[in-house]
């Protein structure tokens, strides 16, 4: 019988890492090496792709992490104000990343097709039953894309 009960729970939008004036010299330096290259090169539109990237990458690495509103009810999933109903996803996973628990789920939509939620500890066993009522759980493992992200500091 499906529990009528949400679960709701408040995490940072973003892992926010000091970031020391040595890693913003090393992206200014990597990324002005690169447009510079691309200009000798006549590709003038890459290399200001890449200082944009720069700037963009500045900007989101000393921005504050808003605290961000989930809920798990029964027409799905809420971030915020944006509800993603079960029948847009396929499957979900609740793991343990860095000694931190998250939930993936899978998603039917091509342009996001994983959707990743910080979740708080000890609460994973009660989100997996309730999940369970509605999607199958699925092996799943942090997309490429997250990791990188992570890899550079975002």
């Amino acid at each position: 019988m499906p529990q009528d009960n949400n679960i709701t729970w408040q995490a940072p939008d973003h892992e926010h890492g000091h970031k020391n004036p040595d890693w913003f010299w090393a992206i200014g330096i990597i990324a002005t090496s690169i447009a510079v290259v691309s200009i000798i090169s006549g590709n003038t539109l890459f290399a200001l792709f890449i200082l944009l990237s720069a700037i963009t990458l500045f900007i989101h690495a000393i921005k504050k992490p808003r605290i961000i509103q989930f809920s798990i009810q029964k027409g799905g999933i809420s971030i915020n104000t944006t509800l993603f109903p079960y029948d847009v996803l396929e499957s979900f996973d609740v793991i343990e990343h860095k000694d931190r628990p998250f939930i993936i789920f899978k998603s039917k939509k091509t342009f996001t097709p994983y959707i990743i939620v910080p979740t708080e500890e000890g609460e994973q066993a009660e989100i997996k039953e309730y999940l369970l009522q509605y999607l199958p759980e699925q092996a799943l493992e942090i997309p490429l894309s997250h990791r990188i992200a992570e890899l550079i500091g975002l």
